[in-house]
């Protein structure tokens, strides 16, 4: 059993995970949160293709999750400072499909364009990813 507080403002202030949580880690029931209402809610995931580094990793990524916080989880070190989309240090391009970027700080023009932070990416929809270096967000985001 894992509690956490969520983000996602479809949950409850404080969830209780109870069988294959949203990370395919199993405990007892299948596929049910179970909120301290007792309110059932199904747990959605998104399928993330990430490539870093010239490797290329399958991902579930929790629709209250970061692709940074599932990176984390699966060993995957990825560059990350401040994980509040503040410091660019964990860009990315989308390639295909769409993610929420948060409160991150990056600005609408450049997310339009496919950029994003992992810190506060969370997928809306199935997607794939490359992490790019640094510089290339930065240059982007000082030419607005």
């Amino acid at each position: 059993m894992r509690v956490h507080t969520p983000r996602h403002p479809c949950h409850l202030a404080r969830t209780i995970r109870l069988g294959k949580n949203c990370l395919g880690k199993t405990t007892s029931k299948g596929g049910i949160r179970r909120t301290s209402n007792d309110h059932k809610h199904i747990c959605h995931s998104f399928s993330v293709k990430l490539t870093h580094d010239g490797q290329t990793f399958e991902l579930d990524v929790p629709e209250d999750s970061t692709i940074l916080e599932v990176c984390n989880e699966q060993g995957i070190q990825v560059p990350h400072d401040c994980t509040m989309g503040v410091c660019m240090v964990c860009p990315a391009k989308l390639i295909t499909g769409n993610v929420d970027q948060g409160a991150g700080m990056l600005p609408d023009d450049v997310a339009e364009k496919g950029f994003t932070l992992l810190c506060t990416a969370t997928p809306t929809e199935d997607c794939e990813i490359e992490t790019i270096p640094e510089d290339e967000i930065l240059e982007e985001v000082m030419q607005q």
